[in-house]
């Protein structure tokens, strides 16, 4: 609502205008084309006595004039993946620039000091079964920048790893110490699904052990 006081636009045509466009993040919209409708892909829903996955109807979300900046998007793997190049370069890529590189580095500085993160439960939408070794994708003792997580407790992440998720298990990880981003999707719910979860640490470590490798 800031954004569209001050700029006088609404937030789609802000986004198309500022990020999206620039970047050519052409599958990425709060409001969903009619032309890319055969895009849009059905989700799963995990039974829980069973574990099967139960595809639901394909899901497109409703018009709306009104935005959530905070999970209202539809988008791709491709169009994530510029933005997330984009992002481990501070703002710009292939020329582009949308952020001043100080204001990236406000946006990515860490901002817990006296308490680390502390997560909403969402009951029925979350599993937060054990998980073992792999525990879950919440941490309690990581930080949290003014855009996302702030990896200050992994064993396989460098210290200052961005990361976040989305609901239907999207994760991705911007390790700006060993210069590379990941994006993992997936269309399951509930979100934190053990199985969606433990498949995208066993590929982003698959690919910490790539890098550590003598021969590389």
């Amino acid at each position: 609502m800031l954004i569209e006081k001050i700029s006088g636009i609404n937030l789609e045509d802000y986004l198309r205008k500022n990020i999206t466009g620039p970047l050519q993040m052409n599958s990425t919209w709060f409001n969903v084309p009619d032309e890319l409708f055969e895009k849009t892909v059905t989700y799963y829903k995990r039974d829980k006595d069973k574990g099967e996955l139960i595809p639901q109807d394909t899901y497109v979300r409703k018009k709306v004039t009104k935005f959530n900046a905070g999970g209202g998007l539809s988008s791709s793997p491709e169009d994530y993946g510029k933005f997330l190049l984009c992002m481990i370069n501070k703002g710009a890529i292939n020329g582009i620039r949308i952020l001043k590189e100080e204001t990236f580095d406000l946006l990515n500085s860490p901002q817990l000091t006296k308490f680390k993160q502390i997560h909403r439960s969402f009951p029925n939408r979350t599993n937060n079964e054990p998980r073992g070794d792999k525990d879950t994708f919440y941490d309690n003792y990581d930080n949290w920048t003014l855009a996302w997580g702030y990896d200050e407790n992994s064993i396989v992440r460098p210290v200052g790893t961005a990361y976040w998720a989305g609901i239907r298990n999207t994760f991705f990880t911007i390790d700006f110490k060993n210069d590379f981003a990941l994006v993992y999707m997936t269309q399951v719910n509930p979100f934190n699904d053990m199985n969606a979860f433990n498949l995208f640490t066993s590929f982003e470590r698959l690919i910490y052990e790539d890098i550590k490798a003598p021969n590389r």
